[in-house]
């Protein structure tokens, strides 16, 4: 059993946890899974004058809990390579760990941040949340991501062959399910480059199995939660949310795809890549900061 909890979960374990995070999230805080809207939140606590619309129509103190959820992110990718690995698996290539790599992981992430801000979510909000709750829109933005990772994959493979009140107690519950779900994204190597590259390459279908999984079993939980009416730890009535489909869905999510291909990595796991003690995903990091600040400063002259 201590074997199998130390070797790399397979997609029949970790697709279903992933899938919980969803119910409990909601039960535990009355919150909707999703991770990028976290750099907006920094970009508007990082510019508090900010004259954008975008940042300063952003109250990030009431969202505190989207940072405490990514710090848990961090926090998990680090208990799971540290304490819950035999032996810690590569996440970026060696190539990734030059001044070029940093470059690409650079650019890959200001993908991957003004792509899901366009989008208004990511592979947690539209594709395991979005589609749990059964909204067109993410299915949209679900079906541009694979269609910016797979536009990516085919050019490397037949065009480039050779190459203040934020700080509450209450948001500590929120830090320890970020745990949770970084925990759950490190064990399923769902952070690791080589799994998203094979993903695209239609080499192996784990990561097909463990999002198809979290779906249904995220499916399944809010029917239930719809069915019972349950309300939070603290007797609030939850709210889930529609999303919005238009353009940006589209363009947004099809950036977005292009990134993830690029820096083997989407929201949540970039946070987790930083908390195993892979450095060099802070480029990512930077440039998905650099991305949701620039769609804040172009949003406004956007196709809606």
């Amino acid at each position: 059993m201590l074997n199998a909890l130390l070797e790399p979960w397979p997609w029949y374990v970790a697709g279903p946890l992933i899938g919980l995070t969803v119910p409990l999230l909601l039960l535990v805080g009355g919150r909707n899974l999703g991770i990028s809207s976290s750099f907006r939140h920094i970009c508007a606590a990082v510019f508090p004058k900010s004259r954008l619309p975008y940042l300063r129509r952003d109250d990030w103190r009431k969202q505190s809990w989207n940072l405490f959820f990514a710090g848990g992110l961090i926090l998990g990718g680090f208990v799971a390579t540290r304490l819950l690995s035999s032996q810690p698996q590569p996440l970026l290539p060696p190539g990734y760990h030059t001044a070029l790599g940093a470059l690409q992981l650079l650019g890959g992430g200001f993908l991957v941040g003004f792509g899901t801000r366009y989008a208004a979510g990511c592979t947690s909000g539209h594709s395991i949340m979005g589609l749990s709750n059964l909204q067109v829109a993410s299915l949209m933005a679900t079906l541009a991501f694979f269609a910016g990772g797979l536009t990516a994959a085919a050019a490397l493979k037949f065009l480039f062959p050779v190459l203040d009140g934020a700080v509450e107690m209450g948001n500590v519950k929120f830090l320890l399910m970020g745990t949770y779900f970084g925990v759950v994204l490190t064990k399923a190597q769902v952070i690791s480059w080589y799994k998203i590259r094979n993903m695209f390459f239609f080499r192996e279908p784990d990561l097909y199995l463990i999002i198809g999984s979290a779906v249904l079993v995220g499916m399944l939980s809010l029917w239930l939660i719809r069915k019972f009416h349950p309300t939070t730890l603290g007797g609030e009535p939850l709210e889930i949310p529609g999303k919005t489909l238009n353009r940006g869905t589209v363009i947004g999510g099809f950036l977005f795809g292009l990134g993830w291909f690029i820096t083997g990595t989407c929201p949540g796991p970039i946070y987790a890549q930083i908390g195993s003690g892979e450095l060099w995903a802070l480029f990512t990091f930077a440039g998905a900061l650099l991305g949701a600040y620039t769609f804040a400063r172009v949003e406004s002259r956007l196709p809606e």
